[in-house]
């Protein structure tokens, strides 16, 4: 009852947009040429429920599968976040970084700490390292999930697992090349 009261009262308040990485300077000159999709869910469509947080789903990041990664990618990096939190600042939900541009795609489950070294996971907004699922505010409206998969001429690395901040400084000149994925999920 009280997230719900919560969420009416910042709805149309969010991080916005151009607060995703999507959109930082680290990011956004680089060309949008890959062309990322989900089996589970189109562009702007409903998350499954299955792929969603755990107090309402089942919190298994969804399939994902690309192609066109532009010649010279060393490594790609996947960062999904909710640019809608009524927060100052787009909330992250998984880090995936070292994924080797030889692979077009990562299954269900894959950003799970059991990800069976496809993947290195970094923090999330939670301090876990993790894929946590859509979770908005009951009764803050709908929120779009992005799922940005950036490709990059070199490979990174991490004395520990980055966060959102020591990956920009970490792809800084490195990005060339990008695609994105939105889903939406909204908690009445």
């Amino acid at each position: 009852m009280l997230s719900r009261l919560l969420g009416r009262v910042l709805r149309g308040r969010s991080a916005t947009e151009n607060k995703l990485i999507w959109n930082q300077k680290t990011v956004a000159f680089a060309p949008v040429n890959i062309d990322l999709r989900s089996p589970a869910f189109a562009s702007m469509e409903r998350i499954p429920a299955s792929h969603v947080g755990s107090a309402a789903g089942g919190n298994l990041s969804p399939a994902l599968e690309w192609t066109g990664l532009p010649p010279g990618t060393k490594e790609l990096a996947l960062i999904i976040e909710d640019g809608d939190a009524a927060l100052p600042f787009a909330f992250v939900h998984a880090i995936a970084v070292g994924i080797t541009p030889e692979l077009n795609g990562l299954p269900v489950g894959a950003l799970s700490s059991a990800s069976r070294g496809l993947v290195t996971l970094g923090r999330n907004s939670f301090g876990s390292t993790t894929y946590s699922g859509p979770s908005p505010l009951r009764g803050h409206g709908p929120h779009r999930y992005s799922f940005q998969l950036l490709a990059l001429d070199r490979a990174l690395y991490f004395e520990s697992p980055p966060n959102r901040t020591q990956l920009l400084r970490a792809m800084a000149g490195a990005v060339i090349g990008r695609g994105r994925l939105d889903g939406v999920h909204e908690r009445p």
